[in-house]
């Protein structure tokens, strides 16, 4: 592992703890984004602080931050949840869904993505106690999706994305810029890339993942990590750690896979046959320019000896002009 990025993950892991805040709809962002990672891909979990209680205080069910937070520390942890945290969940939806969420003032859940997300996957975890969630959600989205169509690539991801698990085909107006994103989004763009192609499809991610793994382990590896926020702190670090685990895997499966290792013992014997055969290039250009210089210097003084030679034989050889008087000069000018 890279210096860099193994003190990296370690800044962002402590920024996480630093920032970390419960009950927030960033908190179970960043529980979401970690858990769904590793109950994917079985990797060692970064434990995060976890809520004490996974039940919704009857007191706050009506407020969409809190239903948020729980529903993605819901699905993130499903056994640790009793059917009556769903039906506590669903009540809360069915309260927030009497809402206005669309509003001139934009102080609603649907223009903070994060929370948006977080409200769609409580649609989705308490379909069963409330069928009317996703339709709600739906209709909601398709009525104001042009909030989110100029807005800052991050803020459009997440509505893509929570507009994927409600069942709504989202047409972003742009696709992805590898070189014009910052790293949030990138960590965002490639997260998505693996867990939502149909989302990723509409953005570009699938044909620029090669390029956008590149541009984003460059960048966190140059470049200074500014202060961002909990959520984008929390899908950079499962990103990259995912990224960072998933090369030393490779390494080692290369010599668990005979095959693999047969393969790569032939391309190190290559490069280094290759090497060689430059340095012997370089040793016999070497030989031949000493030798040149030795030949020039031994041939090179006898021959400006000679030269020396032949111009003062040439000078003595010369006819001797007559010279003439000034009263010579003045006939010949008169004549």
């Amino acid at each position: 592992m890279h210096a860099s990025y193994s003190r990296l993950l370690g800044d962002l892991y402590n920024s996480i703890r630093e920032e970390w805040n419960w009950p927030t709809p960033d908190a179970g962002f960043a529980l979401y984004i970690r858990e769904a990672q590793i109950d994917r891909e079985n990797h060692t979990r970064y434990e995060f602080t976890k809520p004490e209680s996974p039940t919704i205080p009857n007191s706050r069910l009506n407020e969409a931050p809190i239903i948020a937070s729980y529903s993605f520390f819901y699905s993130a942890y499903p056994s640790r949840t009793e059917n009556e945290d769903r039906k506590q969940l669903a009540r809360g939806l069915s309260s927030l869904s009497k809402r206005t969420a669309l509003r001139a003032d934009r102080q609603s859940f649907f223009y903070r993505p994060v929370e948006l997300v977080g409200i769609c996957i409580a649609a989705r975890e308490t379909k069963d106690q409330n069928s009317g969630g996703i339709e709600w959600l739906q209709a909601l989205l398709r009525e104001g999706a042009d909030v989110y169509r100029d807005d800052t690539l991050w803020r459009n991801l997440l509505a893509g994305w929570g507009s994927a698990i409600v069942g709504v085909n989202w047409h972003p107006d742009t696709v992805i810029t590898p070189s014009e994103m910052d790293v949030p989004e990138k960590a965002l763009a490639l997260w998505i890339g693996e867990q939502n192609p149909s989302v990723a499809q509409s953005y570009g991610i699938t044909e620029r993942f090669e390029e956008l793994v590149e541009c984003f382990l460059e960048q966190v590896g140059t470049q200074p990590m500014p202060q961002i926020s909990l959520d984008k702190l929390a899908v950079t670090h499962t990103v990259l750690n995912k990224l960072v685990v998933s090369v030393i895997e490779d390494v080692v499966q290369v010599y668990r896979d005979p095959k693999r290792q047969k393969q790569a013992e032939q391309q190190r014997t290559e490069h280094q046959k290759y090497r060689r055969q430059v340095e012997s290039a370089a040793e016999f250009c070497k030989s031949r320019g000493r030798r040149a210089y030795w030949l020039v210097r031994i041939l090179g003084l006898p021959l400006l000896l000679g030269g020396i030679i032949s111009i003062v034989s040439l000078y003595l050889s010369l006819p001797r002009i007559p010279s003439i008087s000034a009263q010579q000069s003045i006939f010949a000018y008169v004549l």
